[in-house]
């Protein structure tokens, strides 16, 4: 399981490295735009290299589970559980989906869990308001640093969830962060 959490995690970040690499080269010269993708090369050489070691892996794994002779008792897969809370909402809408709605045939729940938390401008403005919260780091307080930086990561994976990642970004978005420190 956990090494099909981390396949997804490396899909995600070339994903992200292919997108940051398209905006690279809208800007740069041809040199810059050569090392680039000289650089992505590279990228995806290692993300190749992963992939198959997982595979690889998990086909041993695999193989080694079914030779097995007993009857091996697992715990019960946990159902997904939602709170309430609206940055919790995506984690658990994409838990749900990949858990729950293959088993379902009709998707009512989901669609009034949608109306009533999965509005994004509700999203954002949760995860802005947890940015904003934050009182200025000064020069020193590395901890609390690394507290920010971590809200902004964990907002931007739930936007990200929502397909929205670029709203982070927005020039609007930085503006209301900063005219409030």
């Amino acid at each position: 399981m956990a090494l099909h959490k981390t396949e997804k995690d490396l899909e995600l970040d070339l994903a992200y490295c292919k997108g940051a690499l398209a905006k690279i080269l809208e800007i740069s010269d041809g040199t810059t735009a050569e090392n680039e993708i000289e650089w992505i090369r590279k990228v995806l050489t290692c993300y190749n290299d992963a992939i198959g070691r997982i595979e690889t892996l998990v086909a041993t794994l695999e193989e080694k589970n079914a030779k097995k002779n007993y009857s091996l008792h697992l715990e019960k897969v946990k159902m997904p559980f939602f709170d309430g809370t609206v940055r919790q909402y995506p984690q658990f809408k994409m838990d749900f989906q990949k858990q729950v709605m293959p088993s379902l045939s009709e998707t009512e729940m989901l669609k009034r869990l949608d109306e009533k938390y999965g509005d994004p401008a509700k999203l954002f403005d949760t995860i802005m308001n947890t940015i904003q919260s934050k009182r200025t780091i000064r020069e020193g307080e590395n901890k609390r640093f690394i507290e920010l930086a971590n809200i902004v990561e964990d907002g931007y994976k739930d936007l990200e969830r929502l397909g929205l990642e670029k709203e982070i970004t927005t020039t609007s978005s930085v503006n209301i962060y900063f005219r409030l420190k």
